[in-house]
């Protein structure tokens, strides 16, 4: 009875105070690029999370699209091992991968996935370094690249191991990787030598939403036949977004691609801290750590044990919810993203960063006093609307954000817009 009592008042304890997270729910987050959780994401996770379910390592490697998954018969945790790489496939076709054979497994989101590739391409690197005895891996890295990037170089020891360089690009006027610049210094290498090369690229960047030219880099590098490139791709912000419109649908369809990083609760209502890194079949080996009680004697993951209800959550929602489902869902946050570029285009201390062509809106504030411009923050802060000092070219600028998903109600997009007109009459 006592145990019975102490659950009651913690339920009604908790249940009070979780209602202070209600505004991503109730459409009041502009910032940020979480969406709410999907009624069939959040059920099946929840429903089959009755019992333990965890996968524990690299279940899916050397997968086609074709195969015909069977649920194994023995083994732990058969369910989600079988849902894991059932969901991998279903990824793989929706965002028209190039990997006709394919490993990969679910991770903590984003930031796992490019670490977790950065793993793998260092330790591919140094095979390839003893194999041809090459003296240097070059990393070329955008200054636009996500904080995880930077994290992995330093998890890894690379910015302080002279077998390593790390070659900076700058972005151009628009926050993209300099397309000139990266040719340019795979050129320099490929003069030198076939030295390893790690290119880690971002089709929409955290703080501007901008494209590396991912495209114009897959097509030179094919074009000049140069090989010893691992080629990285991080679509946390556009893997389940921009393969759903038309003029994005073959954005990952790279011959050249490597490996590439997703996260599922950016646009797609997903679990947060879910994602996965997919990657061309083989490489795997190079992240493989001897582990004798685990079956295969080997670990190729980078967090271990991993929660199966992230999977269970990702195939429900994605089996639900069809491809037509997430385009219209796509469309929808671009119409409510292009409104609002209209209303926010005639306030006059708002100047947009550029004419925004997808859910990101990007801009600084101008002719502002200092008591205007801090009530102007503070209207901003209200709705999870900040800013960040991005590199444009060599400038540090100050930047804002605005992402737009299809939950995002008028009402509360004309709210804001309200409120920003307020703030410039003051």
């Amino acid at each position: 009875m006592k145990k019975i009592i102490k659950f009651c008042h913690t339920f009604i304890v908790l249940n009070f105070y979780s209602f202070s997270d209600k505004r991503l729910r109730k459409g009041l987050v502009f910032g940020r690029a979480f969406s709410p959780l999907k009624f069939s994401s959040n059920f099946f996770s929840f429903w089959f999370g009755k019992l333990n379910y965890n996968n524990i390592i690299l279940q899916a490697k050397g997968i086609s699209g074709e195969d015909n998954i069977k649920i194994a018969r023995d083994g732990t945790y058969n369910f989600t091992r079988y849902l894991e790489k059932k969901l991998l496939i279903k990824i793989v076709k929706i965002i028209r991968l190039p990997f006709s054979i394919f490993s990969g497994y679910i991770t903590s989101g984003g930031t796992e996935a490019n670490i977790y590739a950065m793993w793998v391409a260092r330790e591919w690197a140094i095979s390839k370094d003893k194999k041809s005895g090459a003296e240097k891996t070059y990393w070329i890295i955008s200054n636009n690249a996500h904080y995880s990037i930077r994290k992995a170089i330093q998890l890894l020891d690379i910015d302080n191991n002279s077998r390593n360089e790390i070659i900076s690009v700058k972005t151009d006027l628009l926050g993209r990787g300099s397309c000139e610049k990266i040719i340019e210094y795979i050129k320099e290498i490929r003069n030198r030598g076939n030295d390893p090369i790690i290119l880690p690229l971002t089709v929409m960047t955290t703080e501007c939403g901008s494209i590396d030219p991912v495209r114009e880099i897959n097509n030179f590098i094919t074009e000049s036949k140069f090989d010893n490139i691992f080629f990285h791709i991080d679509a946390a912000f556009s893997g389940f977004f921009l393969p759903f419109l038309d003029e994005y649908k073959d954005i990952f369809s790279l011959d050249s691609l490597t490996s590439i990083g997703l996260d599922f609760s950016k646009t797609l209502g997903g679990p947060v801290g879910a994602g996965a890194i997919i990657f061309r079949s083989g490489l795997e080996r190079y992240a493989s750590i001897y582990a004798p009680y685990l079956s295969g004697n080997a670990d190729q993951t980078l967090s271990g044990s991993r929660k199966g209800m992230d999977t269970i959550a990702m195939y429900g929602l994605l089996s639900v919810n069809d491809i037509n489902d997430l385009r219209r869902e796509s469309l929808e946050a671009l119409e409510k993203t292009k409104y609002l570029v209209k209303e926010m285009s005639t306030i006059n201390f708002i100047k947009l960063f550029y004419d925004p062509k997808l859910n990101y809106i990007v801009f600084s504030l101008m002719n502002t006093g200092k008591e205007k411009e801090e009530k102007i923050r503070k209207i901003l802060r209200d709705y999870s609307i900040s800013s960040s000092i991005v590199k444009i070219v060599c400038e540090d600028r100050e930047l804002f954000k605005i992402i737009i998903r299809s939950n995002h109600k008028y009402k509360n997009i004309k709210k804001l817009v309200k409120s920003l007109r307020l703030a410039s009459k003051i």
